[in-house]
């Protein structure tokens, strides 16, 4: 298990996206996504439908809910939120626009060698030897 990471992706159009990088896995939300491609939330939600519906991708390989901290007014909430990995947003990037999604997909394939590579040069915690 890693760390929960925030990466700032900017597209071609210079549009900043942040994702959550946790388990080896680029992770947004259906309005993150929307926001990536220009599109309106409705857009993705029937792309999703019809990537999920054709088998494109599993759902429950491709979607998590993540619970996260919300500021607004001097006021924190918990808030669950349903997010999409990067195999998710690609798919409905290329039924959208398949040049923001292959630089998309480019970036999403740098960062996360670059994360991993990071994750195995991080000193690992010592266990101490188990009482017999």
């Amino acid at each position: 298990m890693t760390a929960t990471i925030i990466k700032t992706y900017t597209s071609l159009d210079g549009q900043q996206v942040e994702l959550i990088y946790h388990d080896e896995t680029l992770w947004l939300t259906q309005s993150q996504i929307a926001e990536l491609f220009d599109v309106q939330s409705q857009t993705v939600s029937q792309h999703l439908h019809h990537i999920y519906t054709e088998r494109e991708l599993l759902r429950s390989e491709s979607s998590r809910s993540f619970m996260y901290f919300h500021t607004q007014g001097g006021r924190t909430t918990q808030r669950q939120s349903k997010f999409y990995n990067e195999d998710a947003a690609v798919s409905v990037g290329y039924r959208i626009n398949a040049h923001k999604a292959t630089h998309f997909r480019i970036w999403v394939s740098k960062t996360i060698k670059e994360l991993i590579k990071l994750e195995a040069s991080a000193p690992k915690a010592i266990e101490a030897p188990a009482k017999a």
